[in-house]
């Protein structure tokens, strides 16, 4: 048999193929044949290190492929002139490049041999990367569970195919392009695919890879200060490590630069997000000077909604109103438009909204961006957020946020809103608030979600519907109400707390005013006589439809009134009280309370 050549068995080896394989190979770091078995210790390392020298790196890569060798071949043994190939660089006779874009398409480029040159476009789906080159057939490869080997074919013509495996890493820096830029005395060097990818208007004053461009000749039109247009490196440097780079100091002229230059908006994101919020007073008032407070990057980044992006930013710049109020107004209005689509439901738009009446955008231009369910008062002392039947569910209730600071009044109606127990335990309401109006009617909170509630206890107006919630007589003893209460309006209908929730209820002592609805709660002779009622309330609205009681025990239990009570009213629609005898109930009320300046019973 004909012994093949020294540079054919060179390849051989490279690939790491047993001579007589029926089909092309493609192999990164799997070393087949007889040559491989017989290496051990550092020969074996040496080699595997050398076939891992080119790898499919992410999908920012390079591939190595190899056709079928023509040639008869005998086992590698057979010829020591060979073996010392295996020192030389391991050079790929196929190479591909290629980046993916936000959109999960892939662009690059394929290099075969040292001269030809095709495009090569792809797409990203899940765990499957497939790929096209032109003249050069079709290429599938499947990412591994370990997220970092890959494994595919490619069917080159109708004839030639073969299959391959790579691995995640980075480009040799041998192997890619760069773009040089020079300011001044410094420069920096940046791959051409990630300018290409981000920054492209700088590619059409490259002429040729690796030769430096002047930022005179990029910046000879910019409308920004000489100052921002200094950090124009500082810029470049970002695009590959934005957290180690962009800082209050250079942020603004960064962006208004990086904007100018028609970057990404992946990467504008990207720059802008390494800021926090709390810095952003800081980074304005870093770009400016005595001479000039507001210079034009400034005015670019508020404009172009750059520096402006979340609640955190309006909340920072509502502590410096006097300064920012009036500069930063159409930016910040252009933030709530956009947090506006981002949250139709205005689960938190409140902290937002409530920051830019404080910087001093007036409440009606607020208004105007936010939906209809979602209101302040004067002031924005007062906030209203209707959610009736928007079905938000627990993960809604979550969401909920409210200004930390300065607001007083909340009016919540969560009604049918289907937040169960877990949403109950969920919200979160301000500290310092005086006033809370929330309706949980038909939201199937039980006694968990009654445990579970956390109402402020600065409050001392409190209207609370839990009506249709059944939370029983372990809801009813566990309902914890703020201890400085001095109003409090309870609808407790049809929820089957019975007599022994009703016996259970604790009610603060600070009250003066109460309407407790306790329709259709079967309380029952037993539950209303154990109410335990605060001994200083002046005024009592007292519901008890539909519950089976005798005239009798209601004697009893007006008996049992704190002497306080100046209002009287209590609805016996369906309790079994004649009508008749409502006029003795009212005598039997004005003897025992002395006080008493309104009564009325409802029959």
């Amino acid at each position: 048999m004909a012994q093949p050549c020294p540079q054919v068995l060179c390849q051989l080896e490279r690939l790491g193929l047993s001579p007589g394989h029926s089909r092309p190979q493609y192999s990164t770091g799997v070393l087949r044949g007889e040559k491989w078995k017989q290496q051990k210790g550092p020969a074996q390392r040496r080699t595997r290190a050398l076939l891992k020298e080119h790898l499919w790196r992410s999908l920012q890569m390079e591939l190595l492929a190899h056709g079928r060798s023509r040639c008869n071949v005998q086992p590698f043994a057979s010829s020591p002139s060979a073996r010392p190939l295996l020192r030389e660089p391991l050079r790929p006779r196929h190479q591909y490049q290629l980046t993916q874009s936000d959109r999960e398409e892939v662009q690059g480029y394929a290099c075969h041999g040292n001269s030809h040159r095709s495009a090569v476009v792809g797409h990203v789906q899940g765990y499957v990367l497939t790929w096209t080159e032109d003249g050069h057939g079709k290429f599938r490869a499947n990412l591994a569970a370990d997220g970092q080997t890959f494994t595919g074919t490619a069917q080159l013509d109708a004839t030639f195919s073969l299959e391959f495996k790579a691995h995640r890493g980075e480009i040799p820096e041998a192997s890619q392009e760069f773009i040089v830029v020079v300011c001044e005395e410094e420069s920096v060097k940046c791959p051409k695919s990630l300018i290409q990818e981000h920054l492209p208007s700088l590619l059409e004053h490259a002429v040729h890879a690796n030769r430096p461009i002047s930022s005179e000749k990029i910046l000879q039109n910019c409308p920004l200060e000489p100052a921002a247009q200094r950090r124009l490196l500082v810029l470049l440097r970002a695009l590959s490590h934005p957290q180690e780079v962009i800082n209050p100091q250079n942020a603004v002229s960064v962006l208004s630069l990086a904007d100018w230059l028609k970057c990404s908006n992946s990467m504008l994101k990207a720059l802008a997000s390494v800021l926090p919020a709390s810095q952003v007073p800081e980074a304005l008032k870093a770009a400016g000077s005595e001479e000039n407070p507001t210079p034009k990057s400034v005015e670019w980044v508020l404009q172009q909604g750059l520096l402006i992006c979340d609640t955190g930013a309006i909340e920072a710049l509502a502590r410096e109103k006097d300064r920012f109020g009036s500069l930063c107004q159409p930016s910040v209005l252009q933030c709530l438009r956009t947090l506006v689509q981002e949250d139709p439901d205005g689960l938190r738009l409140s902290r937002a909204a409530f920051a830019a009446i404080t910087l001093g955008l007036p409440s009606k231009e607020v208004h105007a961006v936010l939906p209809s369910r979602l209101r302040f008062g004067p002031g924005a002392k007062n906030l209203f957020l209707d959610l009736h039947k928007r079905g938000i569910g627990p993960e809604g209730a979550a969401r909920l946020e409210f200004p930390c600071l300065g607001l007083q009044e909340l009016d919540l109606d969560l009604t049918r809103c289907n937040i169960r127990a877990v949403g109950a335990a969920a919200l979160r309401f301000p500290p310092g608030l005086q006033r809370l109006r929330l309706i949980l009617h038909k939201c199937d909170i039980g006694p968990e979600g009654a445990k579970a509630l956390s109402l402020p206890g600065s409050l001392e107006h409190l209207e609370l519907d839990l009506s249709h919630c059944l939370i029983g007589p372990v809801g009813a003893a566990t309902l914890q109400l703020p201890r400085a209460l001095r109003e409090l309006d309870l609808v407790l209908l049809r929820c089957g707390i019975g007599a022994r929730g009703a016996k259970a209820l604790i009610l603060p002592e600070t009250l003066q005013r109460l309407r407790l609805d306790l329709a259709k709660c079967e309380v029952g002779p037993e539950g209303l006589r154990g109410l335990r009622l605060p001994p200083r309330i002046s005024s009592l609205q007292l519901d008890l439809t539909m519950t089976a009681l005798g005239l009798d025990s209601l004697k009893a239990f007006l008996l049992t009134l704190p002497k306080s009570l100046q209002v009287l009213e209590m609805n016996l629609t369906g309790c079994k009280v004649p009508v008749a005898q409502i006029s003795n109930l009212e005598q039997v009320a004005r003897q025992r309370l002395s006080n008493l300046t309104s009564v009325s019973f409802l029959a």
